[in-house]
Formats: C-alpha cells, sequence, structure tokens
C-alpha cells in the first residue's frame, strides 16, 4: 500500500466503518424484492402466452401458438445483469467496511500519541487546530507526527498484507 492508498482509506474511514446502514440495507431489500419482480414478470409472460384463453382478448387461442421463451429468457438475462450490478455494489460497500475495519485496528494498536493523532483526524474529523488543542501540541508537531503515524500505518499494513 502506498500513501495514495491509504490517503483515501483514511478520508473515508469513518463513513466506510459505518457503513451508512441504511444504504446497505435498503439495496439488500431491493435486491431481494427485485428478485421477486423478476419471477413475477416471468410467471405473467408465462401464464399470458400459454394460457387456453386470453385474458384480454376475446378471440381463442389455443396452447402453444405462441412462443414467449426468447422473450422469457431476455428478461431473465437483464434482470440477472442488473441484479448483477447491484450485488457487487452490496459487495463493495461490505469490502470497503472491511478495509476500514483493519485499518481502524491498526490505527488503535499504534503508539500514542499517533493513535490519538490519527483517530481524532480520521475518526472524529477534527482540524489541524482542534487536535493540536485537544493533544497539547504545535501544528508543526501535528504534521510532524501525523506524517510519522501515516508511515507507520503503512508499514502495518504492508506486513500485514505480506502474512
Amino acid at each position: 500500500m502506498d500513501k495514495k492508498q491509504l490517503k483515501e482509506i483514511l478520508d473515508n474511514l469513518y463513513d466506510d466503518l459505518i457503513i451508512n446502514d441504511k444504504e446497505a440495507i435498503n439495496l439488500a431489500s431491493f435486491i431481494s424484492n427485485s428478485r421477486k419482480d423478476k419471477n413475477s414478470i416471468l410467471r405473467e409472460l408465462y401464464y399470458n402466452d400459454n394460457a387456453p384463453v386470453k385474458v384480454l382478448s376475446t378471440q381463442f387461442k389455443g396452447r402453444g401458438e405462441s412462443d414467449v421463451t426468447g422473450e422469457m429468457i431476455d428478461v431473465s438475462i437483464k434482470y440477472d445483469e442488473f441484479l448483477d450490478r447491484l450485488e457487487k455494489r452490496v459487495n463493495e460497500l461490505i469490502s470497503k467496511h472491511n478495509r476500514a475495519m483493519d485499518v481502524f485496528f491498526l490505527i488503535m494498536s499504534l503508539p500514542d500519541p499517533l493513535c490519538r493523532l490519527l483517530y481524532l483526524k480520521y475518526f472524529k474529523r477534527m482540524t489541524c487546530d482542534e487536535v493540536s488543542v485537544q493533544l497539547y501540541i504545535s501544528p508543526s508537531t501535528f504534521y510532524r507526527k501525523l506524517k510519522d503515524g501515516e508511515e507507520l500505518l503503512i508499514k502495518n499494513i504492508n506486513e500485514r498484507e505480506m502474512r
């Protein structure tokens, strides 16, 4: 992992850690409902074309005179593509959450004051001045310790990934 990747993870640490549960829950619920919708549409397509008497038509059409197999396959394929995209989004959310948890735990394992500094900066989203006041350090010390903490975090992440 390099500094740019770490910075991206740290900048989104709180959001990825919390996952904004509503988004994940709504997406999972939507996927479930969409699967039911897919089955309903396929069932309707089948029954509409294979019923002995057309409900919307007064004209009798014998069983098997119309074939919607191609239509049903197309609908099924498009629904599956749609659901796959949604499932990928859920998997991305879960992956980001797991990555954020790993980084958060590594931050917590850093020595003090690096641990508190990174926690306040990235989890609590405090500014340099706020963290400096909280930790009784100067802004220049803040930036120096921030750099040290990020470098140590990168080292720990890379060591962990090597295992």
